[in-house]
C-alpha cells in the first residue's frame, strides 16, 4: 500500500469528527460535502498546471504528498456522503443505499 492510500484505513476515526464539527447553518454533512468539493476543485485546477512536469521529472515526493492530501480530504467527503444518504432514507432501505 502506498502512502497516499493510508487515509482510508482511518475512515472509522474520521466519522466522529464529521458528526461533531460542522457549520450549523450549512448542515452536518453538507459542510463537508460542499467544502471538500470546493477544495478538490481548487486542488485539481492547481495540480493541472504542475502534474505533467512532475511526471516527466519523476518528482514522486510532490505527487505522493498531494495524492495523500487529496485522498485524506476524500475520506472526509466519503463519510459525509454516506451519512447524508443514510440519514435521508427510511431504515428498511438504508442497507440498499449504503451498498451503492
Amino acid at each position: 500500500m502506498t502512502l497516499s492510500g493510508y487515509p482510508i484505513i482511518f475512515k472509522f476515526l474520521i466519522a466522529p469528527i464529521v458528526d461533531t464539527y460542522y457549520i450549523k447553518f450549512i448542515g452536518r454533512r453538507k459542510t463537508y460535502m460542499i467544502g471538500i468539493g470546493f477544495i478538490h476543485a481548487i486542488m485539481t485546477f492547481f495540480l493541472s498546471f504542475y502534474i505533467e512536469e512532475w511526471i516527466e521529472n519523476n518528482n514522486l515526493k510532490d505527487i505522493v504528498f498531494y495524492g495523500f492530501i487529496f485522498n485524506s480530504l476524500s475520506i472526509f467527503k466519503t463519510v459525509a456522503d454516506f451519512g447524508f444518504l443514510v440519514s435521508n432514507f427510511r431504515p428498511e432501505v438504508q442497507h440498499k443505499v449504503v451498498s451503492i
